[in-house]
């Protein structure tokens, strides 16, 4: 009886021994889901996080796109095909000729435009060319407190003369020549030269004035 009593009791504690086992087994695998499970939700969020990252990165992009967009419609001008061609000034040459003292005296200016002009003075005497002659320029505009462009006209070749001056304006323009040669009194003229605004221009802004007049 006594050896059916041990082996009862050896048999209960084998039986308090496996179960404390799997009590042990379940709670690992207990503790080893919610390590899975914390990290699962660890990287969802992480993954959560970015995404908005992102987000906020392509809406700050496409906010400094549009900023530029707007800056550069600021800064820079319409293209050509947005201007009106009537307001566009082009570049030309102005001649004159004039008959001083039986010298033929020719003025031409190029691009009639402010900024730097070429001007070209020819000399003939009664139908031959006037070579040696010394040429100095002066463009004055009246009513304007600023000083005249003086302008030395070198002999390119047999009777032509050329030389640079700045124009700084638009408007009308007093261009005087004086010639100098030899075994003769120097002489002066003076040619009217002017700087055209496009007539567009001019239309508009005389029509701005009779309205307002109104």
């Amino acid at each position: 009886m006594s050896t059916t009593l041990r082996k009862g009791r050896a048999g209960n504690g084998a039986s308090r021994v496996t179960g404390r086992g799997r009590l042990r087994v379940a709670e690992a695998n207990v503790s080893s889901w919610s390590h899975r499970a914390l990290s699962l939700a660890t990287l969802a969020t992480v993954v959560v996080l970015l995404a908005l990252l992102a987000w906020i990165a392509w809406g700050a992009a496409g906010a400094s796109r549009a900023a530029r967009r707007a800056a550069s419609a600021h800064l820079y001008p319409p293209s050509i095909q947005e201007i009106d061609p009537r307001l566009i000034v082009h570049p030309h040459t102005v001649t004159q000729v004039a008959v001083v003292d039986g010298l033929d005296l020719t003025l031409a200016v190029n691009p009639v435009l402010p900024g730097p002009n070429r001007v070209v003075v020819a000399l003939a005497d009664h139908g031959r060319v006037l070579a040696g002659a010394r040429i100095r320029v002066v463009a004055t505009m009246p009513g304007m407190l600023m000083r005249p462009v003086q302008v030395v006209a070198r002999e390119e070749r047999s009777g032509r003369y050329v030389g640079m001056g700045a124009l700084p304006m638009f408007g009308r323009w007093q261009v005087a020549v004086r010639v100098e040669r030899p075994r003769a009194a120097p002489l002066v003229h003076v040619f009217a030269v002017t700087l055209d605004l496009p007539a567009a221009l001019l239309q508009a802004v005389a029509g701005t004035r009779d309205h307002a007049g109104r």
